[in-house]
């Protein structure tokens, strides 16, 4: 085989993997909407006025100002709103460029053209502004409506995709879109979860003590069947209200708020448990268990980036971090050296906002 022939075959598995990280999905109610009520007039701006989805993000059309959200639309043929409600929006010339505050979970909404072709094509980028996804199709009927979604799964997540439409005259404008719908990543929880012992890739709980429920970590000498971490709160770094929960711990456990910089996707045996938190690892909480619970950041403690600040371990935004609570459990089981006199949650991954 040729040196031209690897490349163009190690082109295409990079961009088949790209592309295979975000997946079609059907409509959905998001956490935002956006309906494009709010009308602008010419000359038409190059980001909508007021911004979107309840100032959570912004619509542009990069190449000029174009941006058009109006209430009718006859170029080729007519186009008018897909609900019967006030606006619709499209560029009228160049692409038009999504970008959310914070990165999108799962993004759609119902699309249609004027133009002399249907249909078009979507761009996917990270909050590093790396391609994802390239020219994944849309389908956009001439002068109807279709809906479109996506879903970037465990990541990475939608921070800015870029419409093109397929009519040959407008420089990928002529792609109308309305009710559109919006998921910020780790909405709800800020935290995915991850690292459910003997499942995947995922090793196996060492002492014979597999969780009874996912996601959990290992079951304890308690048989609670394993400690559960959640999450509440937002990721942003400006406004950061994360709060973490474990259950589940042994009635008193003396428990550890751990943060990692990375995730080990095999996990490693600790104590009686598997932890997948790696890379730089820091202690941010130490708490006692009260029914087997730990809430942390609680009293008059640092929020968790501003503790992991203080730590010497400032998280930029975009980045990820990786959290998991380990606690003491002295009985140890079935075996197991008498040194794994401690066992830990699964894993919960936060991607952190601006």
């Amino acid at each position: 085989m040729s040196r031209s022939s690897l490349y163009l075959l190690s082109t295409f598995a990079l961009a088949a993997s790209a592309s295979a990280q975000i997946t079609t999905i059907g409509a959905f109610t998001g956490t935002n909407h956006e309906e494009f009520e709010t009308l602008t007039t010419y000359p038409w701006p190059q980001c909508i006025p007021g911004r979107v989805f309840n100032n959570h993000g912004d619509v542009c059309t990069p190449l000029g100002g174009y941006c058009v959200d109006t209430y009718g639309w006859l170029l080729y043929c007519a186009i008018y709103p897909h609900n019967g409600s006030n606006g619709l929006f499209g560029s009228a010339q160049g692409p038009a460029d999504f970008t959310f505050d914070i990165p999108a979970q799962r993004f759609g909404g119902y699309f249609g053209t004027n133009g002399l072709l249907a249909g078009g094509v979507a761009d996917f980028y990270d909050a590093s502004n790396h391609e994802i996804a390239h020219h994944l199709a849309v389908t956009a009927p001439n002068c109807a409506w279709a809906w479109n979604g996506w879903d970037a799964g465990t990541g990475p997540w939608i921070k800015r995709v870029e419409f093109f439409a397929n009519d040959p005259y407008n420089g990928g404008g002529l792609l109308q879109m309305d009710d559109m719908e919006l998921d910020p990543a780790g909405s709800p929880s800020p935290g995915a979860d991850m690292c459910q012992p003997g499942t995947g890739t995922v090793l196996a709980c060492p002492c014979g003590n597999p969780s009874t429920g996912a996601p959990s970590g290992c079951d304890n000498s308690a048989a609670t069947g394993g400690a559960v971490l959640q999450s509440v709160g937002t990721a942003s770094l400006a406004a950061d209200t994360v709060v973490f929960t474990a259950d589940g711990e042994k009635p008193t456990a003396l428990s550890i708020v751990l943060q990692g910089t990375a995730f080990l996707p095999n996990g490693t045996v600790y104590g009686q448990g598997i932890r997948c938190v790696g890379g730089t690892l820091k202690r941010l909480y130490v708490k006692s268990a009260s029914g087997g619970s730990i809430t942390a950041p609680s009293g008059g403690d640092l929020s968790v980036s501003a503790r992991s600040a203080a730590m010497g371990n400032p998280i930029t935004a975009g980045s990820s971090r990786y959290y998991g609570v380990y606690y003491r459990d002295p009985t140890v089981l079935f075996g197991c050296p008498t040194t794994s006199t401690f066992n830990i949650t699964q894993t919960q991954r936060i991607l952190w906002a601006p």
